[in-house]
């Protein structure tokens, strides 16, 4: 008898800790998008420009065409057509978001739950993630510290990291109801007060938006908090019939995205410009300093919500598209898949989004010019070639009549469907680009990436023993992926930051003074076999980066195996 793929995990010996109902895919492409995220914010200056948010570049063209070193990129203002490997991180959160929406919302559905009860979940669960925005940013040792943190400040931050463990960890279902809501109140007032201490302390004024463009909440969780309200509320609005109020979701991510643009860029100008104070009404009711009769900055909310980050929904909407397909596989005859054919077809896709990444890391010259102030760069091409083995991978899964092949088969397919169309518009958005703004090419060509990606893990965690025993890790990681996310800044920094290590002995005194201040894991390991300076080669402290990822990881899949994940 043919296995189902999400119950071979028992007949291999694999302890991933697989059930029914769970994608392994997807949590792996969730747990790399984490991964991803963390390495791109360990790693040294002055690797090559694809090492970096295309609008962060650590080298560029002087007048004269000649390459050089940039002073600071985070003032780098020229909006260049570069997209990286970086760039795709975000986009690819938001996809995995919207794909698990259908399924964790589906088996709510066939466990008797209501579509009104979990719309106000839904629309719960985004409050929470409201305040998870906010209490993670403050929790980090650099907004403790401010802009020096010390010893004190990274204590304090993982004090802030236990302190969610009760508000947010699954407890067992065995314990009384009013015993876990005691839990959970008095975690929330522990949270409450250890924010309100943060901020008594601090010497600055509180402001949500600091000169500069430091915030007081985070950006990401923000912005996930938004597009996944609006996008499972569409979900459940539309029971067994998906397009209708899921193109009205795409209306919306147009409207939100053409506003967001400048006025040049537009495609109908100023058009929509009478419609944005109905759409940006919330942040009047959001300003609550009339409310609470007091007139500081922190009571009022406004910059908590911008209609523009609705633009994302161009990626979390196809995102529960996608979603609604992957439930049909789960509930699908698995049959027997073909590694023969399902395996190369994997490593077609991953060459497929590395060829794009390829093309798109460095901007090159004019190639040919289109009607309408079309611009074809010489990057075009070579990211066009890559939906070649995208479609060639589509082909070869074809063959394999199994549900994981009929998956892959759809997924590279469209993966490579909306790739083209984001290249299609990308040489009259004057190239892609993540902004700010970003263009609709950016939000196209790296959701059907995170398509083809999540094909590419179907062979490799949903059909093979061995690929669960290599990637296992991975998976577990994609499973606790708020735990993840906070770990990077308020346990992975403090851990290596914090003097733990005896001081170093200079070469030229044979013994260590008095007064020598203690070491951290992070100085040690910069100044001994992870070595790096700003004018030498920078490698090396990208191993280091490299290693400490790999630390995230692991603590992240030990917790999720140990069952202490978060859920809001």
């Amino acid at each position: 008898m043919a296995l189902n793929p999400f119950r071979r995990a028992a007949a291999c010996s694999i302890a991933t800790g697989d059930s029914v109902g769970r994608m392994n895919a997807l949590d792996a492409l969730r747990g790399v998008a984490i991964l991803a995220m963390c390495l791109s914010g360990v790693l040294p200056r002055f690797l090559p420009n694809w090492m970096y948010h295309g609008y962060y570049p650590q080298y560029a063209q002087d007048d004269g065409g000649i390459w050089q070193r940039v002073g600071n990129p985070w003032l780098f203002t020229k909006n260049i057509p570069v997209y990286t490997w970086v760039d795709w991180v975000f986009p690819a959160f938001l996809f995995a978001m919207g794909a698990a929406i259908p399924l964790a919302m589906s088996r709510r559905l066939e466990a008797g739950r209501k579509r009104l009860g979990l719309m106000l979940g839904v629309l719960w669960r985004g409050v929470i993630l409201i305040g998870f925005a906010i209490y993670v940013e403050q929790a980090t040792p650099n907004f403790i510290g401010e802009k020096a943190p010390a010893t004190a400040d990274y204590l304090w931050a993982l004090f802030g990291f236990a302190l969610l463990f009760p508000l947010l960890m699954r407890l067992p279902r065995s314990w009384p109801r009013a015993a876990v809501r005691m839990i959970r109140g008095m975690a929330l007032i522990g949270v409450l007060i250890f924010l309100a201490w943060v901020n008594d302390q601090r010497e600055v004024e509180f402001k949500w938006v600091y000169p500069g463009g430091k915030t007081s909440y985070d950006i990401i969780i923000l912005l996930l908090a938004w597009c996944g309200t609006i996008a499972a509320l569409l979900w459940l609005l539309t029971p067994g019939v998906l397009w209708p109020l899921m193109s009205l979701g795409l209306v919306v991510a147009f409207l939100a995205h053409h506003q967001a643009m400048a006025v040049d860029r537009r495609f109908f100008g100023e058009l929509f410009d009478p419609l944005m104070p109905y759409l940006q009404a919330p942040k009047q009711w959001l300003d609550l300093r009339d409310v609470v009769g007091r007139d500081a900055s922190i009571y009022n909310l406004a910059p908590l919500y911008d209609f523009t980050w609705f633009k994302f929904l161009w990626i979390t909407v196809p995102g529960v598209l996608v979603g609604d397909r992957l439930v049909k596989y789960l509930k699908d005859k698995p049959g027997t898949p073909s590694r023969a054919r399902l395996f190369p077809a994997s490593i077609l896709l991953l060459v497929s989004v590395l060829l794009g990444w390829i093309g798109f890391a460095y901007p090159r010259g004019l190639w040919m010019e289109l009607p309408g102030d079309g611009v074809l760069r010489q990057a075009w091409p070579i990211a066009a070639a890559g939906l070649i083995p995208a479609l060639a991978a589509g082909f070869i899964a074809r063959g394999d009549k199994s549900a994981a092949g009929r998956l892959m088969t759809w997924l590279s397919f469209q993966g490579a469907l909306v790739c083209l169309l984001g290249l299609l518009v990308e040489p009259w958005e004057g190239g892609i680009s993540k902004g700010p703004p970003a263009t609709l090419s950016y939000y196209l060509y790296a959701l059907g990436q995170s398509m083809l990606f999540l094909a590419a893990w179907v062979a490799a965690v949903d059909v093979s023993c061995w690929g669960r025993t290599l990637f296992g890790w991975v998976v577990l990681t994609g499973r606790n992926p708020m735990l993840a996310y906070v770990a990077i800044r308020s346990v992975l920094a403090p851990l290596v930051s914090l003097p733990l290590l005896p001081p170093d002995t200079p070469a030229d005194v044979g013994e260590v003074p008095e007064d020598a201040p203690r070491r951290s894991i992070e100085q040690a390991m910069l100044r001994g076999p992870f070595e790096s300076a700003p004018d030498a080669v920078p490698w090396p402290g990208a191993a280091w980066g490299a290693v400490k990822t790999l630390a995230l990881g692991v603590f992240a899949a030990v917790l999720a195996k140990l069952k202490l994940i978060w859920k809001s």
